[in-house]
């Protein structure tokens, strides 16, 4: 049976913290352990209000996607440079933004600040096949209205609505 927990680890679903790091503790495997969730505390918040955002079209938003998920290598280039292949592989985008219907990628979003190399590589590759990009700076809360100006700035969200 799955425990429940909210994004501050208190009792949620009958559970208390303590006994979810209990469970935590017990679940150790050689070198490794299960983290206390998948998200930031800012990732939390932002993802809870793009939630909101997108149920209101026919919009999808996916977490941690990896490039390799969007992008392949074209055959005749895979042999000749096994670097872009691994950048694929490590890089990931905090939120993807795609029609519901397709799946097709209409807006990556970055939460926080990257690596400016990294970004330079994934901006060109984004820019190159038209998907936008929006940088939101990470902070503990965020509101409707300034996701709604974000994702209106990127998507032509006039037609999405049927």
């Amino acid at each position: 049976m799955s425990k429940i927990f909210d994004g501050k680890l208190k009792r949620v679903g009958g559970v208390r913290h303590s006994e979810y790091s209990e469970y935590l503790e017990r679940k150790k495997h050689g070198d490794f352990v299960v983290k206390g969730g998948v998200f930031t505390d800012s990732e939390r918040a932002f993802y809870s209000k793009l939630e909101l955002v997108t149920e209101r079209f026919p919009l999808r938003p996916l977490v941690k996607v990896a490039l390799k998920d969007i992008f392949d290598i074209k055959d005749s280039f895979l042999n000749h440079n096994q670097i872009h292949l691994e950048r694929l592989k490590n890089y990931y985008i905090d939120f993807l933004v795609c029609d519901e219907e397709t799946m097709i990628p209409l807006l990556a979003i970055f939460l926080g600040k990257h690596n400016l190399d990294e970004m330079k590589f994934i901006e060109g590759l984004f820019e190159e096949f038209e998907i936008n990009i929006a940088h939101v700076e990470e902070k503990e809360e965020y509101n409707v209205i300034e996701l709604i100006q974000i994702m209106e700035l990127n998507i032509d969200m006039k037609s999405l609505i049927k």
